[in-house]
């Protein structure tokens, strides 16, 4: 695994099995911070941030050191502190000034890894300091990582900081609600739809349509269905179109070659 692919599984996806036993026990992709930071005072300041040394990390700013400094592949101070989980650390450093949306290699920013992490800490703390509900990376916003990830705190988090239901790609037309409906959450889906969601709304409503679910969700997916249509999409839709199982490979019992247009 590349060091950018270490950093969005351990950050973004919230796999860490790291602790807050400081600066040195720490190693993403085999590296530790002495390989990442060779600035001398930047390291110090990485050291101070995952052991929790307040005084000496306002010490080292007053004599120079940037908050916002970065070292190998762009991976910043705070993203280290991150890994670190010291949350006093990660909190110093914002209230410093560190930017929480400022994006390393590979387009990644600690506050949208926060926003698809599983720990419960990161997120408040970037919003409180600064973090963009509406920041993406890629093809994929805040909301769309919390969503997939299945990190409702952060979702719920997203959305009461304004974080924009009917954002859309540039030039695309995939939504946190076209995602939501591709994994089969329709409560996701509905609840972006109470929320006001108005995007392509016909558009919505053939992804739906042509998600093929088991039994368990047909429920789910008609009631997402019926609130389309109460909001003006009209029916009967196209038949969608539903790729057949790989040659070779057994469908499942609830797989039909002929969907209707519910």
């Amino acid at each position: 695994m590349t060091f950018r692919g270490m950093f969005c599984w351990i950050v973004a996806v919230g796999l860490a099995t790291l602790t807050t036993a400081g600066c040195t026990a720490v190693r993403v992709g085999g590296k530790a911070a002495a390989d990442v930071f060779t600035d001398p005072q930047t390291l110090a300041l990485v050291q101070a941030a995952c052991d929790g040394n307040l005084v000496e990390i306002d010490a080292l700013v007053k004599a120079g050191a940037n908050v916002n400094a970065t070292g190998y592949r762009d991976t910043s101070v705070l993203a280290w502190a991150m890994f670190c989980k010291n949350y006093s650390g990660i909190e110093k450093l914002l209230t410093l000034g560190a930017n929480p949306n400022y994006k390393m290699e590979g387009d990644i920013s600690a506050m949208w890894a926060s926003a698809g992490s599983d720990d419960p800490h990161f997120l408040p703390m970037m919003l409180a300091h600064g973090g963009d509900p509406n920041i993406w990376s890629g093809a994929d916003s805040a909301l769309m990582i919390a969503m997939e990830q299945g990190r409702k705190q952060n979702f719920q988090l997203l959305l009461d900081h304004g974080a924009d239901i009917n954002a859309h790609e540039k030039g695309g037309v995939s939504t946190v609600a076209t995602y939501a409906a591709a994994l089969a959450k329709f409560d996701v889906v509905e609840e972006l739809l109470r929320r006001g969601y108005d995007f392509d709304l016909k558009g919505l409503a053939l992804g739906v349509n042509g998600r093929v679910v088991a039994p368990d969700l047909q429920k789910e997916k008609q009631d997402v269905l019926d609130m389309l249509k109460e909001r003006g999409v009209k029916f009967p839709l196209p038949p969608p179109i539903i790729a057949p199982p790989a040659p070779g490979t057994k469908p499942p019992s609830w797989w039909h070659p002929k969907s209707s247009s519910d």
